[in-house]
């Protein structure tokens, strides 16, 4: 849409300028076999007919036609940077969902299992041998497990 709206304008822009075309030269109009119409400074097919161009445009009037299409082509590229930012958060959010979803699910099992009472709990020491915890320590784990699946895993 903003593409289309930005080739509005700069149509504009060069209907107004058609005076400044016409002053460099003549221009033709002609249409095709497939029935398109083509304008030209050369004529492209016997039936183009020699347009009489009296458009006047003044150096303010095109200067403002300018101006303004560069006020919307800035416009477009705040709006387009706006988007690709959006676009990254997105795809930031999605990479740490994805990156949370694993971890989430084992600690989730976690907590089931000691809920059940059917889980030991233990850490891993330097060396990879399990430490098992006492029962306090366990409830300790249990409940910063608790809160770190409450504030990662939200939603997954």
């Amino acid at each position: 849409m903003k593409n289309s709206f930005l080739l509005w304008v700069v149509g504009i822009a060069l209907l107004q300028s058609s005076a400044l075309f016409a002053a460099h030269g003549e221009v033709y109009k002609w249409t095709d076999s497939d029935g398109h119409v083509h304008y030209g400074e050369k004529p492209a097919e016997e039936n183009a007919q020699k347009l009489d161009l009296k458009t006047t445009v003044d150096s303010k009037q095109l200067q403002q036609s300018q101006e303004s299409a560069r006020r919307i082509q800035e416009e477009n590229q705040l709006y387009d940077r706006a988007q690709d930012e959006q676009v990254q958060v997105e795809q930031k959010k999605e990479e740490e969902r994805a990156k949370y979803a694993g971890e989430c699910k084992k600690a989730r099992n976690q907590l089931a299992d000691f809920d059940r009472g059917g889980m030991t709990w233990y850490t891993t020491d330097a060396h990879g041998d399990r430490q098992y915890m006492s029962d306090d320590e366990a409830v300790r784990g249990s409940e910063k497990t608790r809160i770190w699946v409450g504030a990662h895993c939200d939603g997954l």
